[in-house]
């Protein structure tokens, strides 16, 4: 009976040493399937990666705005760089140019993750509000001019230009108003700015952008209208305009870089992005044509300059592989405030001589420019 029980005893830890031996070895198995770090971390990314994100709901009504100015085609110069990054919306305005508030509505579930307040007139109060969608994706207004009292409670009008988390969680549903805005005091109009980690925009100087791209949207920037269904990304895109509805076809692009040409933002340093003046030649600096066909320099000597086609130095940025040399104008067809002689050195650099005034000379001037780089 004792060697009986003996014998039982040792079957089990025989059989027990072997199930340990086949986990070990299935360990051993799964290990070998992660052959670094950075695998492990992109197989745990894809399995836990955002599902597609979809808009339900219109963030706006499309009746009420008269168009909206693509990605990429607003500034992009000096302190308005970051504005190249999202859509601006134009409300439709009366006889005397007076726009009524308009509702703001989620397009889908998300929550309230920061906020800036400050007054961007005489008397109307601005937020900008920033909502979390996903892990991967975020949606900010900016120019809100009216917002309900749980969003208020959690947002104090304490005028700041940093972007703080609420005082209090506040989601919403798709649908739901969030706010109203009639947009900025004297234009009326307001910006939609969309972040999408899982997107990328591309430029001359990637490595450039890559750096700063948790600090700002270039890398990640992607037009708001491309998660709602065909049909009403459609009526969306139907509005879409430098100056007016219909100019263009598609939401447009944040980078306007095109390789071996003038097109695109500039810099007056070798890295990173930030606003600053030397002389009166600005950082960022950007030129790209619209799609109203115009020439937007933005910005030298404080200024920002449209040339149309009516200006006979004309010519689209992308075209300018060598120098060239343009007149410049304000706004359309008015008479000329000086020059901007340009003159490409390579993909990575060119050189910019400006006057106040005078007229464009016959070359490119030896001495006094100022060298930009991608």
């Amino acid at each position: 009976m004792k060697r009986a029980a003996i014998i039982l005893v040792v079957l089990i830890v025989l059989a027990l040493a072997g199930f340990s031996l086949h986990l070990l070895a299935n360990k051993d198995v799964r290990r070998e399937n992660f052959s670094s770090s950075a695998d492990l971390f992109e197989r745990v990314a894809e399995k836990t990666s955002d599902e597609k994100t979809i808009f339900t709901a219109k963030i706006f009504d499309p009746a009420l705005v008269s168009h909206i100015t693509p990605l990429g085609e607003l500034n992009g110069g000096y302190e308005e760089s970051q504005t190249i990054n999202g859509v601006m919306i134009n409300l439709k305005t009366d006889a005397n140019r007076n726009a009524s508030e308009i509702p703001v509505y989620a397009p889908t579930d998300m929550t309230l993750e920061d906020y800036s307040y400050f007054t961007g007139g005489e008397h109307t109060p601005n937020w900008h509000l920033g909502f979390r969608i996903s892990k991967d994706v975020k949606l900010s207004f900016d120019h809100i001019t009216w917002v309900p009292e749980e969003l208020k409670k959690a947002t104090p009008p304490t005028p700041t230009s940093a972007y703080v988390p609420p005082s209090q969680k506040i989601s919403y549903k798709a649908g739901e108003l969030i706010a109203k805005t009639s947009g900025t005091d004297q234009a009326h109009n307001w910006n939609i700015y969309l972040r999408d980690n899982r997107h990328q925009n591309t430029f001359v100087n990637q490595a450039r952008f890559e750096k700063i791209k948790d600090g700002y949207d270039f890398v990640n920037a992607v037009c708001p209208f491309n998660y709602y269904a065909d049909s009403v990304k459609q009526e969306f895109l139907s509005l879409m305009g430098a100056t007016k509805a219909g100019q263009a076809k598609t939401c447009g692009t944040n980078s306007r870089d095109v390789r071996g040409s003038l097109s695109g933002i500039w810099q007056l340093t070798q890295e990173g992005v930030g606003a600053d003046y030397q002389g009166a030649y600005a950082t960022p600096f950007s030129i790209y044509k619209d799609s109203a066909d115009q020439i937007v320099v933005f910005e030298i000597n404080r200024q920002r300059f449209i040339l149309d086609q009516t200006n006979p130095t004309y010519k689209d940025p992308a075209a300018v592989t060598g120098a060239h040399c343009y007149a410049l104008t304000e706004y359309g067809g008015q008479p000329a405030k000086g020059y901007a002689y340009f003159q490409i050195v390579s993909d990575m650099e060119m050189q910019l001589q400006y006057a106040p005034s005078g007229t464009c000379p016959s070359q490119f001037p030896a001495e006094g420019s100022v060298t930009y780089y991608r």
